[in-house]
């Protein structure tokens, strides 16, 4: 399984972004460059407001600084557990949680994902 993916605007990747960094950098990150690995496997989102600054989150102005320099339109990651199986993240993430375990808390059923004509993100 690839590390993130770049295909038709989408970014993928199972947990976040790189902060402050550009497409160039992405394609040679290596496997040996951990500030790398660790953000796309475990990076969140901040979905309220925090007083802890730390490495690991992206607020709305990271992601949209991140989309336009590699040149994407939307993210797709996975990660966290949403109630729902899925979470929208100001229009231009989604957070798809799918492990079997969480099956009965809320988390049963299969979705489908789609762009509208505006570029954003529909249920």
């Amino acid at each position: 399984m690839p590390l993130m993916v770049l295909t038709n605007n989408v970014f993928a990747a199972h947990g976040g972004i790189i902060k402050g960094t550009d497409l160039k950098y992405l394609r040679k990150v290596e496997k040996n460059d951990k500030i790398a690995i660790e953000a796309l496997i475990w990076c969140d989102p901040v979905l309220f407001l925090t007083f802890i600054e730390a490495d690991f989150l992206f607020y709305n102005n990271n992601l949209s600084e991140f989309l336009k320099y590699i040149d994407a339109k939307f993210f797709v990651r996975g990660d966290e557990y949403v109630t729902l199986g899925y979470l929208i993240y100001k229009e231009k993430c989604l957070t798809i949680f799918s492990f079997i375990m969480y099956k009965e808390m809320g988390n049963g059923s299969i979705l489908v994902a789609k762009a509208d004509k505006k570029n954003k993100l529909c249920k």
